[in-house]
């Protein structure tokens, strides 16, 4: 009995720990604001198409995970350097995490039969203790985590709603000489949120991603490009010159010898 009470305490013990080393990244002071942008096509041919889905509702889907991939890339592969804050920048109740713009209607093309769409897409990082979270598990209980492997999250404050959210992996073990800032090594999306704890996929990963590691979720902003009509170019018709009028006279007749007039 004693030995269950002494391991019972020893685990709460880690616990609290872990709970204040964590708390203990976050910082007073400003925080800092990430934003990137980029344009992303998607396509979507016949096979790709699902019962009780859209078209226009599956390339949104597929421009705004492409379009989030392609923009926060350089901060994973740069190994973008961030400094947690515990600023409050954000109302509480905050849960739009994913902004869609205005709706369109998709375009087949005739001969191949595909639907494809522009997208225009602005992630902004806003690394606050309000927006972030840490991972709990990750599927079928491994220890490390990698590009499409479904993990389980724990989110400290805001939650994210029907929509979802897009999030950064930050690592702040990373051997750097301040301590106090980590680095961007990931990213995923949360696709079901239940309270404060979330399902999600990784989509990208620069290192081995383990549970505990912090997660910061991004404001993402996702607006279809308008494709504006080609007006057919006027073709002016060149005026033709003027011809000089040419005036025909009417051919005179020769008139032959005058015969003598005939006696009377």
């Amino acid at each position: 009995m004693k030995r269950i009470i002494i391991l019972c305490l020893g685990l709460f013990v880690a616990a609290c720990a872990q709970q204040g080393a964590q708390e203990g990244m976050f910082q007073d002071l400003s925080p800092e604001t990430l934003k990137q942008s980029t344009q992303i096509e998607v396509t979507l041919d016949q096979e790709e198409l699902e019962m009780g889905k859209t078209p226009e509702k599956q390339l949104w889907e597929k421009g705004k995970k492409n379009g989030v991939r392609e923009a926060v890339n350089p901060w994973i592969k740069k190994g973008y350097l961030i400094r947690p804050s515990r600023a409050n920048v954000l109302d509480a109740g905050f849960s739009d995490f994913i902004v869609h713009g205005k709706e369109f209607e998709a375009q087949e093309k005739e001969i191949t039969q595909v639907y494809s769409k522009r997208f225009d897409v602005q992630v902004t990082l806003t690394p606050v203790r309000q927006v972030s979270g840490k991972i709990t598990g990750i599927e079928a209980k491994r220890e490390m985590a990698a590009e499409n492997f479904n993990v389980s999250l724990e989110l400290n404050d805001l939650t994210p709603d029907e929509r979802g959210a897009f999030f950064v992996i930050v690592q702040m073990d990373t051997a750097l000489e301040d301590s106090e800032m980590g680095m961007i090594v990931g990213s995923g999306y949360i696709y079901r949120c239940q309270g404060q704890k979330a399902q999600g996929v990784l989509m990208e990963t620069k290192r081995e991603i383990r549970a505990g590691n912090l997660v910061f979720l991004l404001r993402t902003e996702i607006d279809p490009v308008s494709v504006e009509k080609k007006e057919p170019e006027k073709v002016e018709e060149e005026e033709e010159p003027e011809e000089p009028e040419v005036m025909v006279e009417p051919k005179k007749e020769k008139k032959g010898p005058e015969l003598p007039e005939e006696p009377k």
